[in-house]
């Protein structure tokens, strides 16, 4: 008689998708990039807040809140505003920090078998933190742009257009993660078909 799984539990699966032990895949070590991409959305989602605090009594009493599509600025708002992009980045952070923690929640873009939800879990969580570093990053150089913008209306023109460039390639950077993480996504799919006993992430 085979063992049974220990990423399963007793509760009858659902179609498609094999119930799940999350103590067993929480479990499971993360991979060094998947590390240092954790670090690095916490130090960018804290620095953004950091920078933002430091730089309010620099603002002024009105700061840019909207831009028209040649990065000119068309509307304003009170600085208490500014608060809340920062207090976004953060909630969002937050939000898939704890969202990880919840396996069950994952929808993953294959029907899996018992012995591919340990790597599968582990690449869709390499994908979420690799996702909070791209957004912590946008929110951060927006944060960063609208400072400069209020500080300096002269050379905003310079700010924007650098903005809108990084947040283009932020967009793109996002794209290629989810495209690399469903090509890996894949690609585990057929190691599992061919040696299922050695399917995994690594």
């Amino acid at each position: 008689m085979s063992r049974p799984s220990p990423f399963l539990d007793s509760v009858p699966s659902r179609p498609g998708r094999p119930d799940i032990d999350p103590a067993a895949l929480l479990a499971l070590p993360r991979s060094g990039s998947e590390v240092l991409a954790e670090v690095l959305a916490l130090v960018i989602a804290l620095g953004g807040v950091a920078y933002s605090f430091s730089a309010w009594s620099t603002l002024p009493a009105q700061v840019p809140t909207h831009f028209d599509l040649s990065g000119r600025v068309d509307g304003y708002g009170s600085k208490d505003a500014f608060l809340f992009l920062p207090l976004i980045s953060v909630v969002l952070w937050a939000t898939l920090t704890v969202v990880v923690r919840f396996p069950r929640l994952f929808n993953y873009p294959f029907r899996l078998k018992t012995e591919e939800l340990p790597g599968q879990f582990r690449l869709a969580r390499w994908f979420l933190s690799w996702l909070k570093v791209a957004i912590a990053l946008i929110f951060a150089l927006t944060q960063m742009t609208i400072v400069q913008m209020a500080v300096q209306p002269e050379g905003g023109g310079r700010w924007m257009a650098a903005l809108l460039v990084l947040v283009v390639a932020g967009q793109v950077g996002i794209l290629i993660l989810v495209v690399a993480y469903l090509s890996r996504s894949a690609g585990l799919r057929k190691r599992a078909a061919k040696e299922p006993a050695t399917s995994g992430f690594s």
